[in-house]
């Protein structure tokens, strides 16, 4: 049963191939919820708190070794998987079965990062840790252009990436839970990770799928695709230099700004993390549902995307130098809030650029270098800084060349011709 675009795309209850409910859509989400839930809280806090256990010191280096490592891995991986997963899609007719393949691995591989005793064991689980989270990755993130008509590609889109913040709460629990190092932190959100994606593995209508559905939202000049997709990829690249930036080395960059005195009251870094977790996620959630279903009502995303880019690189200039507590905690939401809205609009463009293109589950993966790149850019990056004028200089330098990469996204988008 073809996809009805013209109404929207809503389901009339039915599971059969192209046809959605609201029950999907929500199988979907929670799958997105898990893919973000294994990584978001090990990047920001298990990640560079166990560094720190087993070196006993903030040990920025050897982290941004480990990013950097974990970073390649996950460029190829996607790549592989995502053209993997057409593949798959060619000989079974759907992706279920390399989903259900990456789910069971990426458990495995937490059961390793939860008992790592020394950086060389912790570098090899991560990089099996991120083989296998993108061999479930890769196959998910197609399904929105596999399945969900464009007229409803914003709102999903909106909805899925929502689940970003939530997982960047869980940050929150976790410091809570577990407030100094430990190996049932990992195993807690490794098996969380893997349960939420069961739902959709079991329940999802997987069937046979149309070639190209018709095109709901207005179309301006129709340029090449390839240019208009590679626009969108080199905007998303330069935005998420900054959101890679704050992720992993957001535990160090409050460390060092508490160490140098420079805004005071923050005393527990795990503590002060879970909070600002707590915040932006509220601010999160709510830009990225409401920005998609917004695109989608008014049947534009372009310059909303442009728009969006426009104000992380301006919280991103308010955190290189924040003068107080309360502004970098409003300057950390504004960014979440951007960034939640960023992703959900060119998460959505982005599928509805490559709808029916046979080969979209490797585009995909190449788009994903967009995610992956940052983490191999920005611990170089560090890397070189800590040479140049060590840890307390670095990380601010790190986060005004993010908002300076985060205008040139705002400025490039505008060049998009082939959808609004």
């Amino acid at each position: 049963m073809p996809i009805d675009e013209t109404d929207g795309g809503e389901a009339d209850g039915g599971w059969g191939p192209g046809s959605l409910n609201t029950a999907a859509e929500w199988l979907f989400g929670l799958a997105y919820l898990g893919a973000f839930l294994a990584f978001i809280p090990l990047l920001i806090l298990l990640l560079p708190r166990r560094v720190e256990a087993i070196a006993g010191h903030a040990d920025l280096p050897s982290l941004s070794w480990l990013l950097l490592i974990g970073g390649v891995v996950a460029s190829i991986s996607h790549i592989l998987a995502g053209m993997l997963s057409d593949r798959w899609l060619l000989r079974y007719g759907s992706r279920r079965g390399l989903i259900a393949i990456g789910v069971g691995a990426m458990l495995m591989a937490y059961g390793g990062l939860g008992s790592a005793g020394n950086l060389t064991t912790l570098g090899f689980a991560l990089a099996t840790f991120q083989f296998a989270l993108n061999l479930a990755f890769a196959p998910l993130g197609a399904l929105l252009a596999d399945y969900i008509p464009d007229a409803r590609k914003g709102r999903i889109a909106g909805r899925l990436n929502a689940t970003l913040p939530i997982s960047i709460a869980a940050v929150s629990l976790l410091s809570w839970l577990y407030p100094t190092d430990s190996d049932a932190a990992f195993y807690a959100i490794g098996a969380a990770g893997a349960l939420l994606m069961v739902p959709l593995l079991v329940q999802w209508p997987f069937g046979d799928l149309q070639e190209r559905a018709p095109v709901a939202l207005p179309l301006a000049a129709l340029p090449s695709p390839k240019r208009d997709f590679a626009i969108a990829a080199t905007a998303r690249l330069l935005v998420q230099l900054g959101a890679m930036v704050m992720t992993s080395y957001l535990y160090a960059y409050l460390a060092s700004v508490a160490a140098a005195g420079r805004i005071p009251g923050i005393a527990e870094t795990t503590a002060v993390i879970g909070w600002l977790s707590l915040v932006a996620t509220a601010a999160a959630i709510i830009a990225s549902v409401l920005s998609g279903l917004f695109s989608d009502l008014q049947r534009i995303r372009r310059w909303p995307l442009a728009i969006s880019a426009g104000i992380i690189a301006g919280s991103l200039l308010v955190l290189s130098m924040p003068p107080s507590w309360l502004v970098l905690v409003l300057a950390f939401a504004v960014f979440h809030a951007a960034l939640a809205s960023f992703l959900s609009l060119d998460t959505a463009l982005v599928a509805q650029i490559l709808s029916g293109n046979k080969h979209r589950g490797a585009l995909l993966g190449v788009m994903n270098l967009t995610n992956t790149l940052p983490s191999i850019i920005a611990p170089i990056a560090a890397l070189l800084a800590i040479h140049n004028g060590g840890l307390g200089g670095a990380l601010p330098q790190l986060v005004l060349l993010s908002a300076m990469a985060a205008l040139a996204a705002a400025l490039i988008i505008p060049a998009i011709r082939s959808v609004r």
